[in-house]
C-alpha cells in the first residue's frame, strides 16, 4: 500500500474541522505532470497534498498562484487533493476562499509578457472546481482511480472517475472579475477533496490569472468569520509542519 502525506499546506489546526488550511504558495512546489491518477494500478499516481499541471501554464511564488493559458478554447490549471484525515472524518459545510488579483491577456503564445487589451468573460476568464472522490484504490491492484487532466478542452473534463470510483461535484465558478471569493460546499467526510484552480481561454488574446490567499475554513458563524478575517482568532494549537517524500 502507498503511504500518502499531505505536502506543501500550512495547517494551523489539527484538522480542517477543527481550524483553518491556509494554501502557502510560496512553500508549494509544482509537480510538472499535466495528467495522472489517484490511485489505481497506474504508475502515474499523484500524491494527496501535492499540486499538478503543467510547468510551461503555472508559476507558483510569493505573488500566489499564476496560470497562463495559451491554448484557445481549452482549460489550463493545477490540481491538488486534500487527504480525508485532514478533515478529521467531520461532515459538514466548509467554505473556500481566495482572492483573484489580476486577469489579464497576452498576445505571444509563447511570451506572457506581451500584454495587450481583452475582455474578460469574452476572451477567457478564470475557473476553480472542488469535488469529492471516493472508491480510489491506494493499494494499486486495481483499476479503481481517479483520472486527473489538467490541459483538456473544457473544464468539466478535470478529474474522471476509472472501475469504481466515484466523483461528486461539490462546487464550480467561473471569474471573471478580480476580487475576493467564497465557495460554500459540503462535504460527507468520507473522500478526498480534489481542488482545480485555472483558466479557460476562449479566445485570443491569451489569458493570465493570478490566484492568493487560498483558505479553507468549516461552516462558522459570520462573527468568527469576522474575527478570522482580522486575524484575531486561533483556532487549535498545533501548527502541522511541511513533509516531503
Amino acid at each position: 500500500m502507498m503511504t500518502y502525506m499531505a505536502a506543501c499546506l500550512v495547517l494551523n489546526m489539527q484538522s480542517a474541522s477543527g481550524g483553518v488550511l491556509e494554501i502557502d504558495f510560496s512553500t508549494s512546489t509544482l509537480n510538472n505532470q499535466a495528467t495522472g491518477h489517484l490511485g489505481g494500478w497506474f504508475s502515474d499516481q499523484m500524491s494527496f497534498g501535492e499540486w499538478y499541471g503543467p510547468a510551461d501554464a503555472i508559476n507558483m511564488g510569493d505573488h500566489g498562484l499564476t496560470v497562463y493559458n495559451s491554448t484557445t478554447s481549452s482549460f489550463r490549471g493545477t490540481v491538488i487533493f486534500l487527504d480525508p484525515l485532514l478533515f478529521g472524518g467531520e461532515a459538514g459545510t466548509y467554505r473556500l476562499q481566495f482572492d483573484v488579483t489580476e486577469i489579464s491577456f497576452f498576445s505571444d503564445s509563447n511570451n506572457p509578457d506581451t500584454p495587450i487589451s481583452g475582455t474578460p468573460g469574452v476572451n477567457g476568464s478564470g475557473w476553480v472546481g472542488i469535488v469529492e472522490v471516493n472508491g480510489y484504490n491506494l493499494d494499486l491492484d486495481s483499476g479503481d482511480a481517479i483520472f486527473v487532466n489538467t490541459t483538456p478542452p473544457n473544464a468539466g473534463a478535470v478529474f474522471a472517475a476509472l472501475g469504481n470510483a466515484s466523483i461528486q461535484d461539490l462546487a464550480t465558478l467561473v471569474i471573471e472579475t478580480t476580487g475576493s471569493y467564497g465557495m460554500d460546499f459540503t462535504y460527507s467526510g468520507t473522500g478526498a477533496v480534489g481542488l482545480a484552480l485555472g483558466s479557460i481561454d476562449s479566445s485570443w488574446p491569451h489569458t493570465l490569472i493570478n490566484y492568493d490567499n487560498v483558505v479553507l475554513i468549516p461552516e462558522l458563524s459570520s462573527f468568527f468569520l469576522g474575527l478570522l478575517a482580522l486575524g484575531t482568532v486561533c483556532l487549535g494549537n498545533r501548527k502541522w509542519k511541511r513533509n516531503r517524500f
